[in-house]
């Protein structure tokens, strides 16, 4: 009886509540927009929906990136491209190159590194003597809670070894790279201390390296890195543009370094760090010796140079948070070329003018290092950001790129019998779920339903029947008396609908939320009663009426026979 009243109610709902839906055939497997980046950044392609849009260039590129930065699990963007066919583009992050960024042992920023951004982190620290091979200081080194960070983050972990002149005097470096046997105690050592971190490697910063020592500077570095190779370490080698640049024999160092950086920290000529053309001279130059792009790293400065135009001499160091805090507010700035100065008045009323970078000239620069396919950028350094992330995000959002993988789904329409039992079948499903299990019928059931919302409806056509027949059997009653055609055939649809009225009145209450006492309503604590146990109370009532009204009222009222 229950489920031929369900599909009564489901013949009338179907051609109101349900459209004819689309179904996939077949899939097809399109090529991505970028060949996949075997990097060890990862990110899980979770799905989240986004909303239908228009492939527009400027979603496609920027803001697809902070689009996903924000949910770096992944999205999927479904688009109807029309009748035939559905196209999904799933889109997550990859490395478009490596982030590299150096930590200096004076900086103070510890905590604030985004470290799953971070692909080599390098810790500037090691201070090297030059007579024993040894070392100076580590600067903090062996305890430095970043590098223990920075390694639980996956990051590739290096430690820098650099050589600081006295007064200006050589201090050694010549000494060190002239014997052997220091180099090999040097090397042996620096194994040690890498490994005692964990950490990946190390890299080479000889700022005072010149022409003199090309030959000395390559056998040193082929004994270091066989005894980096032995403990499977890796080995940089940072190239300073205002060193001699004869001082590298880059075909020969290329055989035994993992990677090369380009540093444009320093400057010996008035103007910009990191000019765009001293920066692709520099990548040309390299380039050209037959070094592979991806081994090449471009490092950016994160602050600028204060100079006297007129001496051409250099004044300071000015980080990029305190021009952001001091002087843009106050004075123009000026972009030349992609590169932004400053004119300042600051002492004794002398001009002087800074040249530095900002958002705009980070962009176009990242954009040329890319351009040129290298291996990634560096930052020297995010101390001098001070919490001040354009510049980061900037260089942020051009390392990274979008990977999409797209989706054809070919689509039919659903011929009609089978949408009709499909649905049917799941309508059924959904009322025995409500009928038997009221508690796990929710919001999200209650929306499938398409039934429900025309109950009342219902409701009142079968009572508007009662009525009708109701008043029918009065009529038929009292004008052909107790006996007429039809009498038993009328009766019983009488009692159908008597029974079939009391069913739809409690599945109304059952099915309205305003109504608490039983079946499903809007309080997120009570289910209510099932509609299986309302109807077995119904029922069984109706047993015992009928028993109480044969065996008990009828004796009562049956005139008894007088002999």
């Amino acid at each position: 009886m229950r489920n031929l009243l369900f599909i009564i109610f489901l013949i009338v709902c179907i051609p109101y509540g349900w459209s004819t839906p689309q179904k996939s055939n077949s899939v097809e497997l399109c090529e991505s927009d970028q060949e996949p980046n075997n990097s060890s950044f990862n990110i899980n392609s979770i799905a989240f929906q986004a909303p239908d849009r228009k492939h527009d260039k400027s979603y496609k590129t920027k803001n697809r990136v902070d689009l996903l930065l924000i949910h770096p699990q992944g999205i999927t963007d479904t688009i109807i491209s029309d009748d035939t066919q559905l196209m999904i583009n799933k889109y997550s992050l990859c490395k478009r190159g490596n982030l590299m960024v150096y930590h200096p042992y004076w900086a103070k920023k510890q905590n604030n590194y985004n470290f799953s951004l971070i692909s080599t982190f390098s810790y500037y620290g090691y201070s090297l003597d030059g007579r024993t091979g040894g070392y100076k200081t580590l600067n903090g080194w062996d305890k430095a809670p970043e590098v223990t960070k920075a390694l639980a983050e996956g990051c590739q972990v290096e430690l820098c070894i650099f050589h600081s002149r006295n007064n200006h005097k050589d201090d050694n470096l010549n000494y060190f790279l002239s014997h052997s046997s220091v180099q090999h105690k040097f090397s042996q050592d620096i194994c040690n201390q890498v490994i005692s971190r964990k950490a990946t490697g190390v890299n080479i910063i000889f700022d005072e390296i010149n022409a003199s020592n090309r030959a000395n500077f390559m056998l040193f570095i082929q004994t270091l890195s066989s005894y980096l190779k032995t403990n499977n370490l890796n080995l940089t080698v940072t190239i300073s543009t205002w060193c001699d640049l004869q001082s590298f024999d880059l075909k020969g160092l290329d055989l035994f370094v993992n990677k090369f950086v380009i540093d444009f920290s320093k400057k010996q000529i008035i103007g910009p760090f990191a000019s765009v053309g001293n920066i692709s001279s520099a990548i040309d130059w390299i380039l050209n010796a037959g070094i592979s792009s991806t081994k090449i790293i471009a490092t950016l400065p994160l602050y600028g140079g204060l100079w006297h135009p007129e001496t051409k001499q250099f004044h300071s160091y000015v980080p990029y948070a305190e021009i952001e805090r001091n002087y843009l507010s106050q004075y123009d700035s000026t972009h030349i070329n992609n590169d932004a100065c400053l004119a300042l008045v600051i002492e004794n009323s002398d001009t002087l003018k800074l040249w530095y970078d900002d958002v705009q000239t980070i962009a176009a620069k990242s954009d040329l290092i890319y351009s040129k396919q290298l291996g990634g950028i560096g930052l020297w350094t995010l101390e001098y950001d001070n919490d001040r992330f354009e510049l980061w995000n900037t260089v942020v959002n051009r390392t990274l790129s979008v990977d999409t993988i797209q989706t054809i789904q070919k689509m039919y329409q659903v011929k009609g019998s089978e949408l009709f039992w499909a649905q049917l079948k799941k309508e059924l499903q959904l009322y025995h779920t409500l009928f038997e299990r009221p508690c796990e019928f929710g919001e999200k059931e209650r929306e499938m339903m398409v039934s429900d919302n025309i109950i009342g409806n219902i409701t009142i056509i079968v009572l508007s029947i009662l009525l009708v027949v109701g008043l029918l059997y009065v009529y038929m009653y009292k004008s052909q008396g107790s006996n007429w055609k039809h009498q038993k055939l009328l009766l019983g649809a009488l009692i159908f609908l008597v029974i079939l009225s009391l069913i739809v009145i409690f599945l109304f209450f059952f099915l309205s939320l305003s109504f608490t006492y039983f079946g499903i309503n809007d309080s997120s604590d009570s289910c209510g009663t099932s509609f299986s146990t309302i109807l077995k109370i119904l029922g069984l009532g109706f047993i015992i009426g009928l028993l109480t009204m044969k065996f008990l009222i009828l004796p009562l009222t049956t005139r008894k026979e007088i002999p």
